[in-house]
C-alpha cells in the first residue's frame, strides 16, 4: 500500500508560537500556509491570542484551528487495484501555558479536534472514515545555542487517531533578521510511518508578517521517497 499523510498541524503550531515568542507586548498570531506532495496536500489557517491581561509567549493562551488535507495512495483489494482518494477537513481548538526566558521558550498545550475523513471509490479495511475525535497534546521549545544559531523541537500525540510527530530544526540567522536551517520530522500512525528531512528559510516582512518556505524529501516506510515543498505566513498583533 502506498500512502503519503502530510505533517501535523503541530507543525504549523510550532513555527507560529516561536516567531511571535520573541515579539514584545504582542497578544496573538495569525498564521496560514499549504504543504504540498505528488500524493497530497495540507491547507490551514487560525489564531493563538494570549488570555486577558498577557502577551503572546508567556502565561496562557487559546489556539484555534482549521485544516483541509487530502491524500492518495494505491492499494490492491480482492485481485484489484485501485487509486484510494482521501479529503479529510478539520477543525481544533485548546489552551496552552508559555515560558520565555533569556535562551529559551517552552510552550505546552492541549487541544481537543475534529477531522471527518471521506474515502473513495472504496473503503480499505484498515481505512478510518467518517467522524474522528482527537485530543491532541503537545510540548515544544526553541533554545538559543548562540546568538546566531537556534536548536528547536516540539513532539505531540493525536489520541483518536493514535498518531505521533516529532520535530528538530537547527536554525542560523546570519543577519538577525531572516534564518535559514535543516529541520528533520517523523510521524507515525495506525499503518504509516514517514521520515522527512529538508530545508527552511524564513523571513521577517512589513507589518508584523513572517514568510516562511521549507522543502525536502519524505520517505514513507513501504514505497519510495518524493519531494514536498510548503509555504507558510503569520503575523503577529
Amino acid at each position: 500500500m502506498r500512502k503519503h499523510v502530510l505533517v501535523s498541524l503541530a507543525a504549523t503550531v510550532a513555527l507560529a508560537f516561536s516567531l511571535a515568542a520573541s515579539a514584545q507586548e504582542l497578544t496573538g498570531v495569525a498564521i496560514g500556509g499549504v504543504q504540498y506532495s505528488p500524493d497530497s496536500s495540507y491547507t490551514y489557517a487560525g489564531m493563538l491570542k494570549s488570555f486577558p491581561g498577557g502577551r503572546l509567549g508567556e502565561g496562557w493562551y487559546s489556539k484555534v484551528i482549521a485544516s483541509w488535507l487530502t491524500y492518495r495512495y494505491d492499494t490492491n483489494i480482492s485481485g484489484t487495484d485501485y487509486e484510494i482518494r482521501a479529503r479529510a477537513p478539520g477543525i481544533e481548538g485548546g489552551v496552552g501555558y508559555g515560558w520565555k526566558r533569556d535562551r529559551y521558550t517552552l510552550s505546552l498545550s492541549g487541544s481537543i479536534g475534529l477531522r471527518h475523513i471521506t474515502v473513495k471509490p472504496i473503503v480499505p479495511d484498515n481505512e478510518e472514515t467518517g467522524n474522528v475525535w482527537t485530543f491532541n497534546p503537545q510540548l515544544q521549545g526553541t533554545f538559543a545555542l548562540t546568538p546566531k544559531i537556534e536548536a528547536g523541537t516540539l513532539a505531540s500525540y493525536a489520541f483518536g487517531q493514535k498518531s505521533a510527530y516529532a520535530q528538530a530544526r537547527l536554525a542560523w540567522k546570519p543577519s538577525g533578521t531572516w534564518f535559514v536551517g535543516l529541520q528533520e520530522i517523523y510521524l507515525k500512525g495506525r499503518n504509516y510511518r514517514i521520515n522527512q528531512h529538508g530545508i527552511v528559510v524564513g523571513r521577517p516582512l512589513a507589518n508584523g508578517y513572517t514568510l516562511e518556505i521549507s522543502g525536502g524529501r519524505s520517505r514513507p516506510r513501504d514505497s519510495d521517497s518524493t519531494g514536498y515543498i510548503a509555504f507558510g505566513l503569520s503575523r503577529v498583533f
